[in-house]
């Protein structure tokens, strides 16, 4: 609301200060609008649409003659002052038009397509020509649409695309794979901002472009900025050391309602037990508020979810004002140091979202892709089931005409929506908690001043005003008095003791009214504030902590490394009694990430906890892991075969098997532990390794049933002069290379000899820098290595499966 300390200005006084002070208004209240069209404003994928549609009826007004059977229309442009065209004319139009289109299920266009092509032509017309169009002119086109006449020239398709719509358990099979991933995602940030706006869209129902920057609002940055958030502190009866605490997020730019600023949404989130700190949202909240310094006087984790002195009351913190225009969500952008770093100030396009859905849809071997709306499409589901209809409209923000969604059920949803998500119920505790939040007295300032001190009370009192106002009271009062003493003077008995008895009377009311205000107020400070610890909810000592209890620990086979990205996905699938204590450790061991992920290894390549190698036991510093995988190599020098010893894989892993050549000893550290023995330093990032058919295993009376198969050929010409020493003259028949029929994934060329064309392309060209290929096979599947994965990929398949 806006104050004005001075007197209320006339509507003449408010239109000149827009002439002076507004050019646009004053060139608008200046201009003669004789002859001037304004057209409504309209977003931009409506746009686009009507657009594309009167370029659609241009071309075909404009088209030769000969294919007009009903005459040309009149009008070949929509402007106002055109001619809207006939009957027969649009459907000519529509003949044309939709013959020309190509359908994405089968060859034609399906029937809903073609009626909404319909609405958006009529809309064409009342928006650039101002025509309405007649309503029977509408009916016979709906009519025409349905006719078997057109059905037999033009058979629209009435098939749809399958809707899929994720759970509660896909998101956390696929938040679990974007944590464990160690080759895709670029940097840290990036990781947990796609998990984060992947679980929030999944649980709240909220369309993707209302977090991060829409598709079809790309270069406009609107997304959710830190000025949306609101984390609020609540005092917890039960454990007063460890506050709870829970987060409002709020979306503005809405479907349909980007340029209303009244129409906007606000949900809840709230930490999850500890068995889904995974996907925990103010775990990673608070992790990127900290990251980015946007809270005021806060700098750790433990200052919220464990301060030195426990909260009173309920409050906010602060969000700084250099923080508030900044997203929370942003893209990634290649640097002058050439590194992947996040920037500043650009948002989280929505094309790259839909990017990391689908590299974790080839993950995880899915079918069909996971698509941004599925996740709206499964929580809207799972909402219609246990809220009322009135709940589900307003938390899909649908578009209703009814009264009490417009004025009465407010923009904030109070619903416990993880605890829906988890059990299809809410938990009573939270939604007490959440509801109390919303209450009026809840954002009361408890410091909030009741009286003036006596500096700023003398003050006032001097003001020349209230000095002359004070006199005129004082004489008003003198007039009064003299008046009530004639009177009094004047009158009988009877008449002055009613009088006395009156008097009484009201000094004894104003006595009992001064007592009350005195017990009830209670001391204030010098501010006037009222001292008493009392919380400011009333009933918040019932409200219970935000964790339930915890449950046993799955098995989630993560590989341990001294990858401090191993050791924060580990500690996210650790069980803490204590919630808060649990996310404490959590974002500290976040914000101790590097900026980038390692470089990928597996944990056998990896140093020890003691940074020796695990071969020779020798103390280096592998810094990186290429240096340890160089140092690794000079353990399988084809020359030291000669004097080879039999002996066990030096990882204790793999148990107590002999290996009685140092062929086999070679073939099963580039097998099972990915080390490279062909000599070339561009195998330690990426290598092409391909398999051919098992043989028995050799073993020296050892009892293990494993099978294995022969020598890796290394598709590299270094490999090719190396494996000549590696190997015995024995094997040398089994190593010949085989031509293998593939399409190469660098210039899309389909090959009959895959490896002769990696041999011979120059250095720097595009295909050895992708070096993988997709192969064409007849009976059996191909086993191979690219872009950091082994995939095992059967005959013909368009999707690369990786295997654990």
């Amino acid at each position: 609301m806006v104050l004005h300390t001075g007197p209320r200005q006339t509507e003449a006084e408010v239109r000149q200060e827009n002439i002076d002070n507004n050019a646009a208004y004053t060139a608008l209240f200046h201009q003669s609008l004789e002859g001037i069209h304004h057209f409504k404003e309209l977003a931009r994928p409506t746009k686009k649409i009507h657009d594309l549609m009167i370029r659609r009826w241009k071309e075909y007004a404009e088209a030769p003659d000969g294919i007009f059977p009903d005459g040309r229309p009149v009008s070949a442009v929509i402007t106002p002052g055109a001619t809207l065209p006939k009957l027969n004319q649009v459907k000519h139009f529509l003949i044309w038009m939709w013959g020309s289109m190509r359908g994405r299920l089968e060859k034609h266009v399906t029937v809903v397509t073609a009626i909404t092509n319909i609405h958006t032509f009529w809309a064409v017309w009342r928006q650039a020509a101002f025509i309405a169009t007649p309503k029977d002119l509408r009916i016979a086109i709906n009519c025409f649409v349905y006719s078997k006449e057109l059905r037999a020239a033009v058979p629209l398709s009435t098939r749809s695309r399958e809707k899929q719509a994720t759970t509660d358990h896909d998101i956390f099979v696929a938040i679990s794979a974007a944590w464990r991933d160690r080759v895709h995602f670029r940097t840290h940030r990036m990781r947990m901002q796609f998990i984060l706006v992947l679980f929030f869209c999944s649980i709240t129902a909220a369309r993707i472009g209302s977090v991060i920057e829409s598709g079809c609002y790309t270069g406009t940055n609107e997304s959710i900025f830190w000025e949306d958030v609101e984390i609020h502190i609540q005092p917890n009866p039960h454990d007063p050391a460890h506050p709870i605490v829970f987060i409002m997020l709020t979306l503005h730019f809405l479907k349909g309602k980007r340029k209303n600023e009244s129409q906007k949404q606000s949900v809840f989130l709230v930490p999850e037990p500890a068995s889904r700190r995974a996907c925990c949202p103010a775990m990673m909240l608070i992790s990127m508020a900290l990251q980015d310094g946007a809270l005021e006087h806060i700098d750790t984790a433990e200052q919220i979810f464990s301060p030195n002195v426990p909260p009173t009351s309920l409050h906010r913190l602060s969000i700084r004002s250099s923080s508030n225009k900044q997203p929370i969500f942003r893209a990634e952008v290649y640097g002058a140091s050439k590194t992947w770093t996040i920037s500043e100030t650009n948002a989280y396009p929505y094309a790259v979202y839909c990017g990391h859905l689908r590299w974790l849809s080839n993950v995880l071997g899915l079918p069909e892709p996971i698509r941004a709306y599925d996740t709206r499409r499964g929580a809207a589901r799972l909402l219609s089931r246990v809220v009322s209809e009135t709940e589900r409209q307003a938390q899909l923000t649908h578009a209703t005409e009814g009264m009490y969604l417009a004025r009465y059920h407010g923009n904030i949803s109070t619903l416990d929506l993880q605890g829906l998500a988890r059990t299809e119920t809410q938990d009573a505790a939270v939604v007490r908690t959440l509801r109390e939040s919303q209450a009026v007295t809840a954002r009361a300032n408890p410091n909030a001043p009741v009286r003036l001190s006596l500096t700023a009370r003398n003050e006032l009192e001097a003001e020349p005003e209230l000095v002359a106002l004070s006199e005129k009271i004082e004489k008003a009062r003198e007039l009064v008095r003299d008046c009530d003493k004639a009177l009094f003077t004047s009158g009988d008995a009877s008449e002055k003791n009613a009088i006395s008895a009156a008097r009484r009377q009201y000094r004894e009311l104003s006595s009992k009214l001064q007592t009350h205000n005195n017990t009830s107020d209670g001391p204030t400070d010098s501010m006037g504030a009222s001292s008493s610890a009392a919380p400011l909810i009333r009933g918040s000592a019932h409200i219970s902590p935000l964790h339930v209890a915890p449950v046993q620990p799955r098995d989630s086979n993560i590989p341990i490394t001294n990858d401090p990205m191993h050791a924060f996905v580990n500690l996210l699938y650790e069980l803490e009694e204590n919630v808060s204590e649990h996310i404490i450790n959590a974002v500290n061991a976040y914000l101790a990430l590097p900026c980038r992920s390692f470089q990928a290894c597996y944990p056998e390549q990896c140093p020890t906890d003691t940074n020796k190698c695990p071969v020779c036991d020798e103390e280096c510093k592998f810094w990186v892991i290429s240096v340890f995988i160089q140092h690794l190599r000079t353990h399988l020098n084809p020359a030291s075969h000669d004097d080879y010893t039999p002996a066990a894989c030096p990882v204790p892993s793999c148990g107590t098997h002999i290996f009685p050549l140092a062929y086999d000893m070679s073939y099963h550290m580039v097998t099972v532990h990915r080390v490279p023995i062909c000599g070339s330093m561009k195998h330690t990032t990426q290598r092409r390794i391909r398999l051919p058919d098992p043989g028995p295993l050799k073993s020296s009376g050892a009892s293990n049933a494993r099978t294995k198969r022969a020598l890796p050929q290394i598709l590299d010409q270094d490999a090719d002069e190396n494996s000549e020493t590696s190997v015995p003259a024995s094997k040398k028949q089994k190593q010949t290379r085989n031509k293998i029929r593939g399409k190469c994934a660098g210039c899309y060329v389909t090959l009959q000899d895959i490896d002769g064309h990696f041999a011979t392309v120059s250095e720097g060209s595009k295909c050895l820098k992708k070096l993988s290929y997709q192969p064409i096979v007849n009976d059996s599947p191909e086993i191979f290595y690219t872009d950091k994965l082994w995939c095992k990929v059967p005959r013909r398949s368009d999707v690369l499966l990786p295997t654990s």
